[in-house]
């Protein structure tokens, strides 16, 4: 008598993982329906989409939060990431800029914001977020990384090495910066490494 091949356990994991997702994300959103403004509820919400990829869904569900309550910073935070990661740029900037007008004093909206100008080629916009994170956050250590690109491709590489040398003060681990050091002082802008959050 033969025996049988056992289920292949892999192919079982995605079909049985759906599901379970699913109600991860009803479970969210009811927990954001009677508490709209806890920022922990609302990042698992947005964490429970970016699992599963359902980016239109949670763009759907995070304007529906933002427009029940268009003071709240952490559903336009949400309703940013998801369009970035959907491919909405322009909606994502406004968005983030949305949160920054909202509460300054968000310290993931500066790094997230001067990447998307970064990988727009926007120096001047990317350069200016980062100061004005930098003014309340001075120890933020990617909005120094961030400064130090859009510095390097502006042709200010004084500026661009000190704003590199500083993340490493921050953040002694950091490879890209000491490889974006050695980049800008051969002035090999165009081989940059970005990081984006």
């Amino acid at each position: 008598m033969a025996k049988e091949k056992p289920a292949d356990s892999k192919a079982a994991v995605p079909a049985a993982a759906a599901p379970i997702q699913t109600g991860v994300i009803a479970a969210y959103k009811e927990l954001a329906e009677r508490n709209p403004n806890d920022r922990y509820v609302l990042h698992g919400l947005l964490m429970a989409y970016l699992s599963q990829k359902a980016y239109q869904d949670g763009i759907r569900e995070f304007l529906r939060l933002c427009a029940t309550d268009s003071h709240n910073d952490q559903a336009w935070m949400g309703l940013a990431v998801l369009y970035e990661k959907g491919g909405y740029d322009n909606e994502a900037i406004r968005s983030y800029l949305k949160v920054m007008e909202l509460n300054p004093d968000e310290e993931l909206v500066y790094p997230f914001l001067s990447a998307r100008y970064l990988i727009r080629s926007e120096w001047d916009h990317a350069a200016s977020v980062c100061l004005s994170g930098i003014e309340r956050f001075p120890r933020a250590e990617r909005l120094h990384f961030n400064l130090g690109v859009a510095y390097a491709y502006k042709r200010m590489f004084d500026k661009a090495l000190e704003a590199f040398q500083k993340e490493i003060e921050i953040s002694p681990q950091c490879s890209e910066a000491y490889s974006n050091m050695e980049i800008v002082k051969k002035n090999q802008v165009s081989s940059l490494k970005m990081k984006t959050p």
